[in-house]
């Protein structure tokens, strides 16, 4: 018969290497740096620090996602607060859905079968936004790894609330349900809203793989 005592005390030094395996196993896909596909929203195409207002970031894009609007206006703004750096993701509807601002990434990850993923992420809100505004977000992929290709949600949601320049942290761990459609696919990250004439920010993107304990702040 095992002794118990000595079990007990060796539980700790086990549920370490159990947790140093765990955390050794989690793949940051996007960061707030540019190599990590400019989650503060602070770097041009070429990676260099954006100094201006209405700046467009480096990484990120526009068009057609999974969101209520084809997104067709992408501006890192420095104009209001932001969470950190100097910039921040323009959110909103202008012109009765004519000017939508958004942000859609190809974060370039490969999605395997089984795989979660926890999403952080800091934001604010601003001109005309209300309490009952949602701001969307979304990990999809595509049937091509365009946009032009067949979409496939691997989790959908949203936030609602008005923060107003003092931002809200969120966490979304353990998140997503992949299906055959998605594997060996690229996984695409969106932010939209459908709430026109409301606009909000967001900033300090954080995405990696893995359950709800493994998510790493990139401060």
């Amino acid at each position: 018969m095992p002794d118990i005592r000595k079990l007990i005390q060796a539980a700790p030094a086990i549920l370490s290497v159990l947790l140093a395996a765990t955390l050794s196993a989690q793949t940051v896909i996007v960061d707030s740096t540019f190599a990590k596909g400019n989650g503060g929203f602070e770097f041009d195409a070429a990676g260099v620090q954006l100094t201006t207002d209405n700046a467009i970031p480096g990484k990120w894009t526009t068009g057609t996602g999974v969101g209520t609007f084809l997104i067709d206006s992408l501006l890192s703004r420095s104009n209001t607060a932001v969470s950190e750096g100097t910039h921040a993701l323009a959110i909103g509807v202008n012109g009765g859905g004519t000017a939508i601002q958004g942000g859609l990434l190809n974060t370039g990850y490969v999605v395997q079968a089984g795989d979660t993923f926890n999403l952080a992420f800091d934001w604010g809100t601003f001109a005309g936004w209300v309490a009952t505004d949602t701001l969307e977000f979304y990990l999809f992929t595509t049937s091509d790894n365009t946009l032009s290709g067949t979409k496939t949600v691997i989790h959908s949601g949203g936030v609602t609330g008005a923060p107003g320049a003092t931002y809200l942290s969120e966490l979304f761990a353990g998140i997503g349900t992949v299906t055959a459609a998605s594997e060996g696919k690229q996984l695409w990250l969106e932010f939209n809203t459908d709430a026109d004439g409301q606009f909000a920010r967001v900033d300090k993107v954080s995405l990696q793989t893995g359950g709800p304990s493994s998510l790493v702040d990139d401060d």
